[in-house]
């Protein structure tokens, strides 16, 4: 199951984007239930976002056609996969910690960093304008400490241009992913 949890967020300008009267905040369990996630305006003025306005799918869309049209998510770690998978039409694009196994050389998820994942996640990010792009946070990079769990995601999003950020979830990121809901960080757990 996935579960993601947002509150309404400010655009570029202050203004604050509507709920389309879904409570924000709210989780499911099915899918990725945000009104929020989505329809995010990257500002021109940084280096990760592209200056281009990005028409990917809204969350109440999504929900939309759930049951009536597949919602698909594939992963990618590099900008010519990103632009690949995007062409296809595909509405999320993960990018995993899986990148440490696949593309770094490890034997396991484990040595994968901040670092790595906002490497990858910008490359994505910059090739996409239509998908919803998701940064896997890696292991330990959230759940120990309070203030650096959110710098880190927080990162995901600044520094990176993801749309949201995923965690491992269990009893031990509960209140974290709501104060990261609190401060505008969509989250899937």
């Amino acid at each position: 199951n996935v579960v993601c949890m947002t509150q309404p967020k400010s655009t570029p300008s202050g203004s604050v984007r509507s709920t389309d009267g879904v409570t924000a905040g709210r989780t499911a369990t099915v899918g990725i239930n945000s009104p929020t996630l989505g329809r995010a305006r990257r500002p021109s003025n940084t280096n990760a976002w592209p200056s281009h306005h990005r028409d990917m799918p809204t969350v109440p869309e999504i929900r939309e056609r759930a049951g009536a049209e597949p919602i698909t998510m594939l992963t990618a770690y590099d900008s010519t996969t990103a632009a690949i998978v995007e062409a296809a039409g595909v509405d999320v694009v993960l990018v995993g910690d899986s990148l440490g196994t696949t593309t770094l050389g490890y034997d396991s998820t484990l040595p994968v960093t901040v670092d790595d994942m906002a490497r990858h996640t910008g490359a994505v990010a910059r090739a996409t304008e239509e998908s919803l792009v998701v940064a896997d946070m890696p292991f330990l990079s959230v759940g120990a400490e309070d203030g650096k769990s959110i710098r880190n995601a927080g990162r995901m999003l600044k520094e990176a241009g993801a749309d949201a950020v995923k965690l491992e979830s269990g009893p031990h990121t509960v209140d974290l992913t709501r104060r990261l809901v609190e401060l505008g960080v969509p989250v899937l757990a």
